[in-house]
């Protein structure tokens, strides 16, 4: 085989792969997948640099601000979230997880009125969306609660186990097994910054 090919596989292949591992991300892609390596890896702070640069390569990708959207609320940043929802809405509409998420902050922020109205749109985008339809229920039980004192905060619902850029949550191996290999990736991307 020689010296143009290392077990089998062209050199100008392996070169290339090498190549583009090493300069780390370039395109709001790659970008976005290291910001969900970092989101799973619970590095919140670095997973929201990630998708920053995404969206200053795509600012009109509306499923960008949406996943930039999620790691903020993961983080309780509720009103930085509730921007990055309504950025991913005004370029997305149709998005139902987009308008999910909406009401979540907006539930946890204690607006309860308009939550529902989050969920009543996403849930006439995809009438199977389930989490929408429970979290509805959950909004529509506070709202018909006694007021609560000033001084209390609301009950936040908990940041389900969704997959960023997705409105479902994970299940069974295959989406651990995606998972898993895309924190790899994102985790070799940062060891090989680290060695820069």
């Amino acid at each position: 085989m020689g010296l143009r090919h290392l077990y089998g596989i062209p050199l100008a292949l392996l070169l290339t792969i090498a190549m583009s591992q090493a300069v780390g991300a370039t395109t709001a892609t790659e970008w976005n997948d290291e910001g969900h390596a970092l989101y799973y890896q619970g590095r919140y702070a670095e997973a929201i640099e990630a998708y920053d640069e995404a969206i200053a390569l795509e600012p009109t990708d509306g499923h960008l601000w949406y996943d930039l959207g999620n790691v903020l609320r993961k983080q309780g940043s509720y009103s930085a979230a509730f921007d990055a929802y309504d950025r991913a809405i005004a370029l997305d509409p149709a998005g139902a997880g987009h308008w999910t998420d909406k009401g979540v902050v907006l539930y946890n922020q204690g607006n309860y009125s308009e939550a529902i109205e989050a969920y009543d749109t996403a849930i006439a985008l995809d009438p199977t969306d389930a989490r929408a339809t429970e979290d509805r229920a959950l909004a529509l039980a506070a709202l018909q609660e006694a007021p609560a004192p000033a001084s209390s905060s609301p009950t936040v619902l908990p940041v389900p186990t969704t997959a960023p850029g997705t409105t479902r949550a994970a299940e069974g191996p295959v989406p651990l097994l995606v998972a898993l290999a895309i924190g790899a990736i994102g985790l070799a991307r940062v060891r090989r910054r680290g060695r820069q």
